[in-house]
């Protein structure tokens, strides 16, 4: 139930990602708004009746939204990323709706991140104990299994091996909906696994410092490629 409870506020997190992209392209503003939150309200309400899955009733969402009628696209449109730690969650609001009446579409970075960062932590821990500093390396299965334990380590792994799995989940399940979200014509970046931008900001800023400042100063970096 957890699990699902973050899917869904992930999924929310898109569909308001593509909102923002939608009001800065299209040809009306009102009427299009008003046609983005009907076809909103009926996903929610084929999903929660079971007349559609999550999946099928989000792919016919985005194939109907992408039918707005548009006057530019959102590749040609200016773009601002927000990105930060965990406190974005609350405090992006006031910046992200500066960025919109301006006609700047804005995204703010994905919160699975800093989940991710949170579940990453037993793992980390884990991997510096043994000599391993990267994430890569922390991450790897291969790795870790071949690792002689004790009874107190093995006890320590599988904490560890329990929350690299719900990372692995909820990374996976942001892959599979954004893909299908992405259908709308409204989201301007693809998905980036939580464990290449900690890499990529590793080389920075040591992620086994237990810091946001690896992961944010990697989002920075794949963002601008």
């Amino acid at each position: 139930m957890i699990a699902w409870e973050n899917i869904n506020f992930f999924i929310g997190h898109y569909i308001i990602e593509a909102k923002n992209a939608l009001q800065c392209i299209v040809e009306n503003k009102t009427m299009a708004l008003e046609t983005f939150e009907s076809l909103t309200r009926d996903f929610i309400e084929n999903v929660k009746e079971g007349r559609k899955t999550l999946n099928t009733g989000l792919l016919k969402w985005a194939k109907e939204v992408s039918k707005i009628p548009i006057r530019t696209t959102v590749e040609k449109t200016p773009k601002v990323l927000i990105f930060g730690g965990l406190n974005l969650m609350f405090d992006h609001y006031p910046i992200e709706e500066f960025f919109l009446e301006r006609g700047i579409i804005a995204k703010v970075v994905d919160i699975v991140e800093s989940m991710s960062l949170l579940l990453a932590e037993s793992t980390i821990r884990y991997g510096f104990e043994k000599g391993i500093t990267s994430p890569k390396e922390q991450f790897n299965e291969e790795l870790l299994n071949s690792l002689s334990l004790n009874e107190d380590e093995r006890k320590e792994a599988k904490r560890a091996k329990k929350s690299r799995n719900t990372m692995k989940f909820l990374n996976s399940q942001c892959k599979i909906f954004r893909r299908i979200i992405g259908k709308s014509g409204l989201l301007f970046d693809s998905f980036i696994h939580f464990i290449d931008l900690f890499e990529e900001g590793n080389k920075y800023v040591s992620s086994n410092s237990f810091t946001e400042t690896p992961l944010i100063t990697g989002r920075f970096l794949y963002s601008i490629r």
